[in-house]
């Protein structure tokens, strides 16, 4: 009542896909096609683990700006509103009394390791929203021994960035020593990263890579903002 129905309900209860359609406790928990009689049996919780990943690991859930920041306390006004209230908690707290079943992959720390007072270094937000962005954009320049001044690849890539090149709890490029998104964000193609790469509306140019995606950039930002665990 607290989680689903205010932040996820309103829409999916509309979606056109029956899959999405979160109007019932059944259809938010479990894949239906994996129901009695398949794999999984009937109480698969396939649904639940998707969507802690969808929330926790991609961070593109809930999707409506406003319930986003809502949802994650940002610019939260203890002031004005009061205070922030307890979504992501609760979210992962519903999840992790929900009885194992199935072929649910709930993990059982995803939404609250990055934000608590006594994060894991590296965060499992790290691990899996962030450091894949390196894996697959940063990691043929940026390698021990390459032809970039440090290593991001897993291991190394936490430890050469914070506190050196990120400001945690500040998300705004031009902040200094906020020289990761410095890098990723610049107007100037000849200072960003990748190297002069392009990005829409630019059309494409001949032997440049494209920038990092703005979902890419979206997750640093949220990384960051969040305290850089």
């Amino acid at each position: 009542r607290r989680i689903v129905a205010p932040d996820c309900r309103i829409c999916h209860a509309s979606q056109v896909f029956s899959q999405l359609q979160f109007n019932t406790s059944e259809k938010f928990l479990n894949l239906s096609q994996f129901n009695a009689g398949t794999t999984g049996g009937a109480n698969n919780h396939l649904m639940l683990g998707t969507a802690q990943l969808r929330v926790c690991g991609d961070y593109v859930m809930p999707h409506a700006l406003r319930t986003h920041d809502i949802f994650w306390d940002v610019y939260w006004d203890v002031g004005e509103w009061g205070p922030p209230p307890s979504m992501r908690t609760d979210f992962q707290s519903f999840g992790n009394g929900v009885p194992a079943g199935g072929t649910s992959t709930w993990k059982a720390n995803l939404c609250t390791t990055f934000i608590s007072g006594n994060p894991s270094v590296p965060s499992e937000f790290f691990e899996q929203a962030i450091q894949p962005i390196f894996n697959g954009k940063c990691v043929g320049c940026h390698i021990s021994g390459g032809i970039a001044p440090f290593s991001l690849t897993e291991g190394d890539s936490f430890g050469n960035l914070v506190p050196g090149l990120v400001v945690a709890g500040n998300d705004n490029p031009a902040a200094p020593g906020n020289t990761l998104l410095f890098r990723t964000t610049h107007v100037n193609p000849a200072s960003r990263m990748p190297p002069n790469c392009f990005r829409a509306p630019e059309p494409p140019v001949a032997n440049r890579l494209p920038c990092l995606a703005q979902t890419d950039i979206d997750k640093l930002k949220a990384w960051i903002r969040n305290g850089a665990n």
